[in-house]
């Protein structure tokens, strides 16, 4: 089977340096030997991811322990699902 960091390397690019970090960014963590978590950047130093202990999304700075934890960090190719008119 394929790993979810195999599905993010096929789909997306690779962000090799923290100061390229773009809003929308998806920040894969390592708990343990394996990638097994995943939030997203939002700009400002931030990220927001779900944590399950609390049950909730939440937003905090991109700081340790997550920053210690990064193993990669991908950008998806985006594409506009629909125009907006007003």
């Amino acid at each position: 089977g394929k790993t979810l960091e195999d599905t993010l390397a096929i789909n997306a690019k690779r962000v090799m340096d923290e100061d390229d970090l773009q809003p929308g960014d998806l920040l894969l963590f390592a708990i343990g030997r394996h990638p097994q978590h995943v939030g997203v950047y939002v700009g400002d130093g931030r990220m927001v991811h779900a944590y399950q202990s609390v049950g909730r999304v939440v937003e905090h700075g991109f700081v340790d322990p997550w920053k210690k934890r990064l193993v990669g960090v991908y950008r998806p190719p985006f594409e506009p699902i629909a125009e907006v008119s007003r």
